[in-house]
């Protein structure tokens, strides 16, 4: 075996750590299919309460109160299946509308929901639409379609 001289051995360290950089950023570097999927709010963000149509979630400590028309109080909701529809609002993932076409389906949005996120000024105004067994959404004049969760993991009783 040859032996290599100090810049031989410098250019071995130089391309064995770029090499390392390629593999521990090697999702950084491949961009995947969905790369226009997006999330309104981070997993972190803290909603402190939250408005859907006329019905209202407050966060009090750890559980929730629900203030709304009791004929449009679903029976079987409880902390848990809240804590379920909060979670799923924080994973909503979007995909932005590039077509002006679309632009018809919010006219009459189905749902009105307002998200009071800790931090922020001002509630996060969303206007869900589901037509043709697809679900969108309007955010800051931004229509979306929603990638996930579904209709009925967003909307209790829906």
């Amino acid at each position: 075996m040859r032996k290599l001289s100090q810049r031989a051995w410098n250019n071995v360290l130089i391309f064995s750590m770029l090499a390392l950089i390629i593999i521990l950023n090697w999702e950084n570097f491949v961009r995947p299919d969905n790369q226009d999927v997006t999330n309104v709010l981070d997993r972190t963000d803290v909603i402190l309460s939250m408005q859907i149509d006329t019905l209202s979630f407050e966060r009090i400590g750890t559980g929730w109160r629900v203030v709304g028309p009791e004929n449009v109080i679903p029976k079987d909701l409880n902390t848990d299946k809240i804590n379920e529809i909060v979670n799923n609002w924080l994973t909503l993932q979007l995909t932005e509308m590039t077509s002006r076409e679309d632009y018809q389906y919010f006219t009459t949005p189905d749902h009105n929901i307002k998200l009071y996120v800790a931090g922020r000024q001002g509630p996060l105004s969303v206007y869900l639409v589901l037509s043709d067994s697809q679900l969108y959404a309007m955010i800051n004049n931004q229509p979306y379609i929603i990638s996930s969760p579904l209709y009925s993991d967003l909307i209790p009783g829906g």
